[in-house]
């Protein structure tokens, strides 16, 4: 009697903790859009975006993409680097990365090489499942992030 009444309590602990939890009831997509946040998807073909240097797609199989729901920059900010984005009539774009303007928050002005995604397009596609995925073509001319980095690397960037 008593390990049936122990369960029993733990079991309705377990659900009032998950009633009372916060709700996540809004995808990126619908959040952007009440906020008036321009997304990847909505560029037409040969229109430029700009999209932060932290915010750079997803990965699915080795391959970098962008996703619809990923929120556009209105206005490059002159101490963070970001990347303009062009998207092509078959669906995909073509990066370029443009280095900050001015000296870092931190005082730091050398040249840094950006990092690349690590999100999972899988992860994505669980939190939002009418997400679009479309091709990183390249970046500054290059199809593969070796050469990428190297040209960074021989421009000074470190």
């Amino acid at each position: 009697m008593k390990l049936t009444l122990t369960a029993l309590t733990i079991v309705a602990s377990l659900i009032a903790g998950m009633a009372l939890a916060f709700d996540i009831n809004l995808t990126e997509e619908e959040e952007n859009k009440l906020r008036g946040n321009p997304m990847v998807g909505d560029l037409a073909a040969g229109v430029k975006g700009l999209l932060s240097m932290y915010s750079l797609g997803c990965l699915r199989n080795s391959k970098l993409y962008l996703y619809s729901s990923e929120a556009l920059e209105t206005d490059p900010v002159d101490y963070f680097s970001y990347y303009e984005i062009v998207k092509q009539p078959d669906g995909g774009f073509i990066l370029t990365y443009k280095n900050a303007n001015s000296v870092a928050l931190n005082g730091d002005d050398e040249k840094r090489i950006p990092g690349t995604a690590s999100l999972l397009c899988d992860n994505i596609i669980e939190e939002s499942p009418g997400v679009t995925f479309y091709p990183i073509k390249s970046i500054n001319g290059f199809t593969d992030k070796r050469s990428f980095i190297i040209d960074l690397i021989n421009q000074g960037y470190k």
